[in-house]
C-alpha cells in the first residue's frame, strides 16, 4: 500500500479487512448451520434455510455493497470526512493503547444510544414497511444478513452508528477502522443464532448481544 495515497490505502485497508471478515464468518456459520456442529450453542430452534432466491438477493445486494458502493463511499465521502474532522492520515502514528481503549468505550455508548433509537424509529410504522421490512424478510437470524437492509437505513442507522463516536472523539481513522470491524464481527455473531462461552466468543464477557434478534423474528 507503500504506492498508494492514503484514501486509496485506507479505501482497500477497509475492503480487506470488513469483506474478508464477512467472508470468513459467513463460511463459518454456514457450516456450523449444515452440519450441527456446536449445536449446544444454538438458541434459536429452527433449523430452516432461508430461500435461495432470498439468499441469492442477499449476496448480490452484499457484492454490489462490498466491491461498489461502499468503496466508492469511503474513498470520496468517509476518508475525506476523516481530514475534515483531523483524525490522522492513514500513515501517521496511531496514539496510546490506553487512549485508544477509552475512545472505543465511549464509542460503545455513542453507538448504542444512537443505534437503539434509530432502530426504534426503522420500527416505526409509518416507514417499516418501506424501509426495515427488508431487513426481516430474513425470518430466522443468519450472520451473513446482518447488512442485508433498506440503503437510508444502511446509511441512518447502522452507519451512522457506528462512525458517530469515532468522528465526535476525532479518533485516528485506524481506530475508526478497528471499532468497525469488532462491531460487525459482534453483529454478526448476535445475528448468527449461536450464543458462544468464552474463549469461544470474547463477546459473552460482555452484555452486548443483541439477543432480540436471535430469537424474535418480525414480520
Amino acid at each position: 500500500m507503500d504506492n498508494l495515497e492514503p484514501a486509496a490505502s485506507y479505501t482497500l485497508c477497509q475492503t480487506l479487512v470488513l469483506e474478508g471478515t464477512w467472508l470468513v464468518l459467513s463460511i463459518l456459520y454456514f457450516v456450523l448451520h449444515s452440519t450441527g456442529a456446536l449445536s449446544r450453542f444454538k438458541i434459536h430452534p429452527s433449523s430452516a434455510w432461508p430461500s435461495r432466491e432470498l439468499m441469492l438477493e442477499c449476496l448480490q445486494d452484499k457484492a454490489l455493497d462490498a466491491l461498489v458502493v461502499r468503496p466508492l463511499l469511503t474513498y470520496f465521502v468517509l476518508y475525506p470526512l476523516f481530514e475534515w474532522r483531523g483524525m490522522g492520515g492513514f500513515e501517521s502514528p496511531l496514539p496510546g493503547w490506553g487512549e485508544v481503549g477509552i475512545q472505543l468505550g465511549i464509542s460503545v455508548l455513542l453507538d448504542d444510544t444512537w443505534f437503539y433509537w434509530a432502530h426504534r424509529l426503522a420500527h416505526h410504522r409509518a416507514i417499516y414497511a418501506s424501509v426495515h421490512k427488508k431487513h426481516h424478510k430474513f425470518k430466522i437470524p443468519l450472520g451473513m444478513a446482518v447488512e442485508y437492509c433498506h440503503p437510508l437505513e444502511g446509511i441512518l442507522v447502522n452507519t451512522a452508528s457506528t462512525l458517530i463516536g469515532p468522528l465526535v472523539l476525532r479518533s485516528h481513522c485506524k481506530v475508526s477502522l478497528l471499532y468497525s470491524w469488532l462491531k460487525l464481527w459482534q453483529s454478526m455473531e448476535s445475528h448468527s443464532g449461536y450464543v458462544f462461552p468464552f474463549p469461544l466468543s470474547p463477546w459473552s464477557l460482555f452484555d452486548m448481544m443483541e439477543n432480540g434478534h436471535q430469537i424474535q423474528p418480525v414480520s
